[in-house]
């Protein structure tokens, strides 16, 4: 789990993927969602919450915001560009 400043004081649910055994609606539901990182398994979250069919229709996150240091790819790829179109996916380079 990455350690960035403000992460001890943050009131909200924080996890890493490979924690995820189960994708809960009061996890995501109305919720604005930070994903810190862009490698594996922020893509594999990213493709759960938008595209695969058993995920997506079991939760409904508000908007998703993804931000890493190295993000070039993600910020790059037109895999998501609907979603980063209609502002539903916001992917910035660098810290939180």
């Amino acid at each position: 789990m990455p350690e960035f400043e403000g992460r001890q004081s943050f009131e909200g649910t924080q996890f890493h993927m490979h924690e995820l055994r189960q994708m809960k609606s009061e996890d995501f539901d109305n919720k604005n969602v930070l994903i810190v990182g862009a490698w594996v398994s922020a893509n594999d979250l990213i493709v759960n919450l938008l595209y695969r069919k058993e995920t997506k229709d079991l939760v409904k996150p508000n908007k998703l915001f993804v931000t890493a240091n190295n993000i070039t790819i993600l910020e790059n790829s037109q895999d998501f560009k609907d979603n980063k179109d209609n502002g539903f996916l916001n992917v910035k380079s660098g810290n939180i």
